[in-house]
């Protein structure tokens, strides 16, 4: 989920799954000075781990979709890899 918050800001929600059930969800703001300058991640709850920033540099400053696809990207390939060291084996 993608919105708008207020002044040069957009929020954008995650929503993650495992074998069709829902795990958790994240968030992301992204902010700019003004619609003339870049955007930058304001805050997130995106886990410590994963390279936020990174892909901020590498994306975020040429194309914001593609930041917020490989963002979600990334979070639902660590739930996936999480869950099937937690999901029972049959």
């Amino acid at each position: 989920v993608i919105c708008c918050l207020e002044g040069a800001r957009i929020g954008i929600q995650y929503e993650t799954s495992f074998a069709g059930e829902h795990c958790e969800f994240y968030h992301c703001v992204l902010e700019s000075k003004s619609f003339l300058q870049r955007m930058t991640v304001l805050e997130h709850t995106v886990p410590f781990f994963l390279p936020i920033r990174e892909t901020e540099n590498d994306l975020l400053s040429s194309n914001a979709m593609k930041f917020i696809d490989h963002v979600g990207d990334l979070l639902q390939a660590y739930v996936d890899r999480r869950e099937q060291v937690d999901y029972p084996c049959m």
